[in-house]
């Protein structure tokens, strides 16, 4: 779906356009631009997935820069990008932008793109944000978000610049005054949300884009105080809502609920560990990992890797083709941190000794930036800067997933147990974004159907770039088929990845209990049993049973991956 808004322009200009703006699926005509900053904000946190979250095809902001609101149209083009930057919104200076034919073309192509999941992935990925030197075919340059024009957008606000005022003065927590509504008191609110989060039976897929950031606010706000590397509630606010903003919510897996739901597995696996339990993280770690937790998977595509360097993306070019993603989510979380939070960025670089080991078994309480084994003292060229949010985010490669189960391997072997920072950092974050083998068998079941829905688009998107270079055309430039038609697909596929068919098979229905909820699910997607299995006996099963055996507090872990696998094996056994 695509808007049009409409700031400063006399409603008659519209009128005289008028075959022109039949291309916008709604028009909305507002005084000033914190309306619009408003209207946006409101759409984004809408409770469901709805047409107008901006991610789909192109929206336009026709804005003069008549002094309104003091701010230019460029500037305003700047501050959306900033803000919210895997929104598709441009921002012109004239209405005449409707007697543009090319412009006007583009807008229409780009709702094919969007509204197609294949195309719109697909330009995600392959497209460059400039158009290529000597390029004839203007109709691949576009406004349309893709993964390099949200890479360097993010490079060029790395400069911790001061917050403008039309986003400064908004009083974020407004925006959730009917959930505040809800308690009797702030005291009595984040007690509800904490003891939400402080169990493994935790489902992020039930809670609304708001319940998520509110989730995520009360836990880092409490974690921060904890570690002193304070944040005002506004601004913490603002982090989350635009850390959401740069997450795909149209992603059936990837995405901002992903995020909460690591960030939570991660708090609980460092609770877990602590207390009476082999290691006390200190509060500066946990609250780094946390954060790490929360931003590792920011701008994702849905896709992998292997689809990135296999069909030559400008963005596998950028990183070398080495751990793609991961690098490309760790720049733009950095970048973010810079700009929104810089003093968490300072505290996550720890100096420790070369070797960095810390002996489990001899040192019950483990503070990451000094222990027993680490002597701040020690001279300089001893030591080395770990940077714990680019190590968490890096170590989610699951090409690299072998290399800790190895690492676990040996760490049982010795009889000290010694573990590396490094190691330490990753098997924790690592344990995290693929814990949703190891939660209870109805919500591990819920995230199996949505990595299910992501593989398939995967192999759609495969076939789709392969059937392009075939044709002759390069996948960096081929952002949509050159007539602007719909790709060709199996009309089932267009209802199977509806946002209404996809709530109602992740969700239970009214009256409805776990036991028939699962016996729907499958008999919608029977092969997600194999799916798990598969998993389970190639990365999750060893992983877990390692950690559990590393870490007996975290034994529950393998324990559960276990149950849910028995229980696939009776599904595939019945069939």
């Amino acid at each position: 779906m695509t808007t049009l808004f409409i700031i400063g322009t006399e409603p008659q200009n519209i009128a005289e356009n008028s075959a022109q703006v039949d291309v916008f699926d709604r028009i909305i005509t507002l005084k000033d631009v914190d309306s619009l900053i408003d209207k946006i904000y409101t759409d984004r946190l809408a409770p469901r997935l709805k047409a107008f979250a901006y991610e789909t095809s192109l929206s336009v902001v026709c804005f003069n820069g008549n002094n309104i609101s003091g701010i230019s149209p460029d500037n305003l083009d700047r501050i959306l990008k900033r803000f919210l930057p895997a929104l598709n919104i441009t921002v012109v200076q004239s209405i005449e932008f409707l007697n543009d034919k090319d412009f006007m073309d583009s807008i229409r192509n780009n709702k094919v793109i969007g509204n197609d999941t294949i195309l719109r992935i697909n330009h995600w990925m392959y497209h460059q944000h400039d158009k290529p030197t000597g390029d004839s075919n203007d109709t691949c340059y576009t406004n349309l978000y893709s993964l390099m024009s949200h890479l360097t957008t993010s490079n060029s606000f790395a400069k911790n610049e001061p917050i403008p005022r039309i986003i400064r003065n908004i009083n974020f927590r407004e925006y959730f005054n009917d959930i505040y509504g809800q308690y009797d008191s702030d005291t009595v609110m984040e007690k509800h949300f904490i003891d939400t989060l402080s169990t493994w039976n935790f489902c992020a897929i039930k809670f609304t884009t708001k319940e998520l950031i509110l989730c995520a606010f009360f836990l880092l706000r409490s974690l921060s105080k904890r570690a002193n590397v304070l944040i005002s509630d506004n601004k913490l606010l603002l982090l989350l809502i635009t850390i959401e903003a740069s997450y795909h919510q149209i992603n059936k897996f990837h995405n901002f609920r992903h995020a909460v739901d690591v960030m939570q597995a991660t708090w609980q696996i460092c609770s877990n560990l602590g207390g009476n339990g082999s290691i006390d993280l200190s509060p500066l770690t946990v609250l780094l990992l946390s954060m790490s937790a929360i931003g590792h998977d920011i701008g994702h595509p849905g896709t992998n890797n292997q689809l990135l360097c296999q069909h030559e993306s400008f963005l596998a070019t950028n990183f070398d083709n080495k751990s793609v993603l991961e690098n490309f989510h760790n720049t733009l979380f950095q970048n973010l941190l810079v700009d929104h939070w810089p003093q968490i960025l300072k505290a996550a670089r720890y100096k420790t000794v070369q070797s960095g080991e810390i002996n489990v078994t001899d040192i019950p309480f483990v503070n990451l930036k000094k222990s027993n084994n680490i002597n701040e003292n020690d001279d300089n060229d001893k030591k080395m800067t770990i940077n714990v949010i680019t190590n968490a985010i890096l170590a989610t490669d699951m090409a690299m997933h072998a290399k800790y189960v190895d690492k676990l391997d040996e760490l049982l072997k010795v009889p000290q147990h010694l573990l590396p920072l490094p190691t330490l950092i990753a098997v924790i974050i690592k344990a995290a974004d693929i814990s949703n083998v190891t939660r209870p068998l109805s919500i591990s079941a819920r995230w199996a159907f949505l990595i299910t829905l992501e593989f398939n688009d995967c192999s759609l998107l495969d076939k789709y770039a392969s059937d392009v270079k075939e044709d002759g055309t390069s996948s960096k430039t081929a952002c949509y088929n050159s007539n602007g038609k719909q790709r060709v697909t199996d009309p089932e596929y267009y209802k199977r990845n509806s946002p209404e068919y996809i709530v109602d098979l992740v969700l239970n229905r009214e009256e409805e209990d776990d036991e028939k909820y699962l016996k729907r699910l499958l008999q919608s997607y029977p092969n997600i049993p194999q799916g798990q299995i598969f998993f389970i006996n190639t990365f999750a099963g060893k992983f877990f049973g390692r950690l559990g055996e590393l870490f007996p507090e975290l034994q529950f872990l393998s324990n559960n991956v276990n149950s849910n696998k028995s229980y696939w094996e009776s599904m595939v056994a019945k069939n």
